[in-house]
């Protein structure tokens, strides 16, 4: 967009954080809801550390940034440059458990491709071989088998990852499923 079909002037808002939106693991949007509605605001590149350390849902906030009108189609965007806590409330709120935190660690997943290569391979007795060994572990409801597409290692079939190691392993017997379980699930079973 050149610079004469848009009009940048300067915005302040003060509200509280509806919710933060990231993009990987920083945070790219802030959403604010305020006496007058509910914006969206992009953050700059060098408030990420601070939305990503010192915001969280709840927190009451002043805005300061650049209000850009695209002159074409009449659009707003607002783009924060700077960000003041108005308030520090006494308990800062916790996190809901649907949210991944460090604390918590992500759900077991074993990817087993079943295209042609790997079936004739033999991918579709170690799929089976490898839900057996989970029912016998008492981990079917904790560990989940997903079924999928090309894992791009063909003539190496079977082929499995276990997430969230993104551990990768091939031409895999029936015979290697326990140790390879052993290995990534021995914390979960206790």
């Amino acid at each position: 967009m050149s610079k004469f079909n848009k009009q940048v002037s300067d915005f302040s808002l003060s509200g509280r954080v509806v919710q933060i939106l990231l993009k990987g693991k920083n945070p790219q949007i802030l959403q604010l809801i305020t006496t007058s509605g509910l914006y969206r605001i992009k953050l700059s590149k060098r408030l990420n550390y601070d939305a990503k350390h010192l915001l969280y849902e709840g927190v009451e906030v002043r805005v300061f940034g650049e209000k850009i009108l695209n002159l074409k189609n009449f659009k707003v965007k607002l783009k924060a440059t700077r960000i003041i806590l108005a308030s520090e409330p006494s308990v800062r709120p916790v996190k809901s458990p649907s949210s991944p935190t460090k604390s918590q660690p992500k759900p077991a997943k074993i990817l087993i491709c079943q295209k042609s290569d790997c079936r004739k391979r033999g991918g579709q007795a170690v799929c089976q071989v490898l839900e057996q060994a989970l029912c016998d572990r008492g981990l079917h409801d904790q560990v989940k088998i997903e079924k999928t597409g090309c894992l791009k290692k063909c003539k190496l079939g079977p082929n499995l990852v276990f997430m969230p190691d993104k551990a990768h392993y091939t031409r895999v017997k029936p015979s290697d499923i326990s140790e390879v379980i052993e290995k990534h699930l021995a914390s979960t079973t206790t």
